[in-house]
């Protein structure tokens, strides 16, 4: 008799641990970091998600991703939010704005994880001029106002997701046939490499630390 509770015992054992591996698997997931490189701090107004991990660091309305300091460039990702779902898809949604760029109103950013793939993110790659207005330099004639953007690179498929938005804004361009002036255009050089190497160091410093790939 003993022999058969024994038996039952490691039976049970074993089910137990097939049980919580299959869990693991079917668990889809969609974890949200995002880095703040805008002369501006970004404010939550709201989140929504599908379905939230609460044991996960998360954002809530009112907090604040604070601007990138020019003094310290290294900009540490903040932890968004982490949705997880056996066997279902996952969304995150999270609604900000841009503290004292004047005429900002929300900005809307969704990721979409289905259970049945075709995953997708809105917008698609750059926010609308209606919702983050950029601050055109008045150095710069005749410049057209740049929208915020994110960098982030979703695939197609793949229900198991580590995504960084790197906020900041896209570069102002005059129109086409107004030339810059050679000290506007050696500044803009100048910056732009900056930008440039700063960036690469960032990503590489990040990819070290976490593992994650930033496009």
């Amino acid at each position: 008799m003993k022999r058969n509770w024994t038996r039952w015992a490691g039976l049970l054992v074993l089910g137990m641990l097939c049980a919580a591996a299959e869990a693991d698997y079917f668990t889809y997931w969609t974890q949200l970091q995002a880095v703040n490189l805008t002369p501006y701090d970004i404010q939550i107004t709201k989140t929504q998600w599908k379905y939230l991990d609460d044991d996960k660091p998360h954002v809530k309305a009112g907090d604040i991703l604070p601007k990138a300091d020019p003094n310290n460039p290294q900009q540490e990702p903040i932890q968004i939010g982490e949705v997880s779902r056996w066997s279902g898809g996952v969304d995150i949604e999270i609604w900000f704005k841009l503290l004292g760029n004047v005429g900002s109103q929300d900005c809307y950013l969704k990721i979409h994880n289905p259970y049945t793939g075709k995953n997708t993110i809105t917008p698609g790659k750059t926010f609308p001029t209606a919702q983050c207005p950029s601050v055109a330099p008045p150095e710069i004639p005749d410049s057209q106002p740049a929208p915020l953007y994110h960098n982030i690179d979703l695939p197609s498929s793949g229900h198991k997701l580590a995504l960084v938005a790197l906020f900041s804004f896209q570069d102002l361009i005059p129109d086409e046939g107004v030339p810059m002036s050679s000290s506007q255009q050696q500044q803009a050089a100048q910056e732009s490499k900056q930008q440039i190497h700063q960036a690469e160091q960032d990503r590489n410093k990040f990819r070290q630390e976490t593992g994650i790939y930033v496009p």
